[in-house]
């Protein structure tokens, strides 16, 4: 690439794969306990370099595809309104095809 003045301008951008802690909780949109819960459940793999903790971006969108649900067009008012004492009983999310 060249600058106004002739020369080269050789920077490259490499996307950030690994993202701290707090940079994956932004990227997600969530608290960064929630993130620390995730990776204590075993539910969100980690690295470590020395005391630093970071996570994948691409686990991160592993884990957004993995918790993505789809609803049914049916009715949407709460299962228990009809039957008042009755424990709640939801229906598993349906996979979006």
């Amino acid at each position: 690439m060249h600058s106004t003045n002739g020369t080269t301008n050789d920077a490259v951008i490499v996307p950030q794969r690994l993202l701290t802690l707090p940079e994956a909780a932004r990227y997600l949109g969530c608290k960064l306990w929630s993130v620390r819960e995730l990776i204590w459940k075993g539910q969100l793999p980690y690295t470590r370099f020395g005391k630093r903790f970071q996570v994948d971006v691409r686990d991160l969108d592993e884990l957004v595809e993995r918790e993505k649900r789809c609803e049914g067009s049916g009715d949407l008012s709460h299962p228990s309104a009809s039957r008042p004492g009755k424990p709640v009983q939801w229906k598993a999310a349906r996979r979006c095809e």
